[in-house]
């Protein structure tokens, strides 16, 4: 349908928000067909900062019904100098907000898109509260948070998340720096300072006495994020809400997790099709920000994801009130799948199809593949980037089922708990040698003794002094060692080496655990298969 402008008018704008910022000039165009919403249509500024203008077409939104901004690229990207924000003060307390940002063609993966470029790295690119019928379309936010560009792959992999620092400009669980915050801002009698901090330089937005109401239908479409601690940060603060919140088509890479939720009544918010395309720790994260709360956090429901380039994990949630549901990721470049604190609800991961990144020469083995209780893989494919059909996996976590899909090679689900059942395995295939794999009494965890290693880190290769174990060349050897992000050490065991050879006494091992260190003894198992029948 073509819209004839019958006039374009140049306004003065004033912001209405904490900062006190110029009067920006701005294109207002008014179309023919009352139907079709004005347009602001905004082009960079020489000036160099486009917080001014930007700020303003967001306040003058706010209190004009059916306004949307649009955002010309072809001008370059727009730089802003401080956080944008979508408000309605209202006295004391928020009144709703409405947001409709959008630039011409998807930023996910397209050249000469509309980019928001932080000149700042802490706060957030773009946040809204209390944002009711919000779309944020077709748009590049670029962060400062460089940290990730600067880490090899191994350091990705094995890097603690304590280690990866999210505190730029004073940030905290709290108030991390991101891409696109929904409601940042609670009352501030929650907050003390330490763990739990405000957003700095923003302190007048949390109203004392505010109600706990939150955003309601957010939609996120077509947009790219880069370099931010958290690409896209549902509720950091006591808010609820934050519900139907929908990501769709959008691309996150280059930040410390892709998208950070805090509470359970966030159970009906989406993300489809969504890229990640390395430099990321965790994609999604319902433990590390906001508030912890007594019911737990939801995950989003997930359907559709791309994960290439190296990401270290998938998830890092809980299933404390209501179910986890992931479907249809495809993964070329993922370390391992992440853990679940709690998985009472039930957690279902259906269509995966993961080819782990190690099991190469020179890498190591991660600490775990998964860890959570209660969960059930449909139709899953899980294997070894490197195809080598005899390097094991460990998936040995309690209530685990596996129905259809394919390994591939047997798993190591044996623990050194005999009254925990190990996973169950329904029809499903070993993708190298075409058999099926219908039992779990296949595997045990021959115990070799309590022996120091020694590991060359630089290779993650090394080797230990076993006399007449019987270990032999192409074994998995486990270990109950604790895991890197989460304080554990019990039944579960993890990968200490593959056996590459054997010479005298000598066990040489490859593709050693990340948390394996030369010096400390520690208890050896040999992960062994007693039956061939499956």
């Amino acid at each position: 349908m073509t819209i004839r402008f019958l006039s374009t008018l140049v306004l003065a704008v004033c912001c209405v928000t904490a900062y006190p910022a110029p009067v920006a000039r701005i294109r207002f165009s008014i179309p023919q067909a009352d139907t079709i919403p004005a347009t602001i249509w905004l082009s960079p500024s020489p000036t160099g900062d486009d917080y001014a203008q930007l700020q303003a077409a967001i306040d003058y939104q706010a209190a004009h019904a059916g306004v949307r901004i649009m955002l010309d690229p072809l001008a370059g990207a727009f730089s802003i100098s401080r956080p944008l924000i979508a408000v309605n003060i209202v006295g004391a307390r928020y009144g709703q907000v409405k947001l409709d940002i959008e630039g011409p063609v998807s930023a996910r993966n397209t050249p000469n898109s509309a980019t928001i470029r932080c000149l700042f790295n802490h706060g957030f690119a773009l946040g809204m509260q209390n944002c009711k019928g919000c779309t944020i379309t077709n748009i590049n936010f670029i962060g400062q948070y460089d940290f990730p560009g600067t880490l090899n792959v191994i350091q990705l992999d094995t890097l603690a998340f304590s280690a990866w620092p999210d505190t730029a400009g004073g940030g905290s669980r709290t108030s991390p720096y991101a891409g696109i915050c929904i409601d940042p801002f609670s009352d501030p009698r929650a907050y003390d300072g330490v763990r739990y901090k405000k957003y700095k330089g923003m302190e007048r937005y949390y109203l004392p006495g505010m109600d706990e109401g939150g955003s309601t239908v957010v939609d996120i479409v077509g947009c790219q994020i880069t370099a931010f601690v958290t690409g896209i940060m549902v509720t950091p603060s006591m808010q609820a809400n934050g519900e139907l919140v929908n990501v769709e088509k959008c691309r996150i890479d280059g930040c410390k997790v892709a998208y950070a939720w805090s509470q359970a009544q966030s159970k009906a918010n989406t993300i489809t099709n969504l890229m990640v395309w390395g430099g990321v720790h965790t994609i999604l994260d319902g433990v590390d920000y906001g508030f912890p709360r007594g019911d737990g956090s939801t995950a989003p429901m997930v359907d559709v994801m791309n994960i290439a380039g190296f990401v270290h994990q998938l998830i890092h949630a809980t299933a404390a009130s209501f179910p986890i549901t992931i479907k249809r990721v495809y993964g070329e470049g993922l370390y391992k799948i992440g853990y679940n604190d709690i998985g009472v609800a039930g957690i279902h991961f259906d269509d995966f199809q993961i080819d782990f990144q190690n099991g190469y020469p020179g890498v190591p083995s991660p600490d775990f593949y998964y860890f959570g209780q209660n969960t059930t893989w449909s139709s899953c494919m899980l294997r070894l980037y490197n195809g080598v059909a005899s390097q094991r996996i460990v998936f040995n976590c309690l209530n685990n089922l596996f129905r259809d899909g394919a390994m591939g090679s047997l798993p190591v689900c044996a623990t050194l708990n005999p009254t925990q059942p190990p996973p169950v395995f329904e029809h499903t295939t070993l993708y190298y040698n075409n058999q099926l794999l219908n039992s779990n009494g296949y595997d045990s965890l021959v115990y070799v003794g309590t022996l120091p290693i020694n590991v060359d880190r630089s290779s993650f290769t090394g080797y230990l002094l076993a006399k007449n174990s019987g270990i032999s060349p192409g074994d998995l050897l486990t270990t109950p060692t604790s895991f890197s992000d989460y304080p554990w050490q019990g039944s579960q065991v993890g990968p200490a080496g593959f056996v590459t050879r054997i010479s005298g006494d000598t066990v040489f091992l490859g593709n050693i655990g990340q948390n394996i260190h030369s010096g400390k003894a520690i208890d050896i198992y040999d992960a062994k298969v007693k039956s061939r029948s499956f």
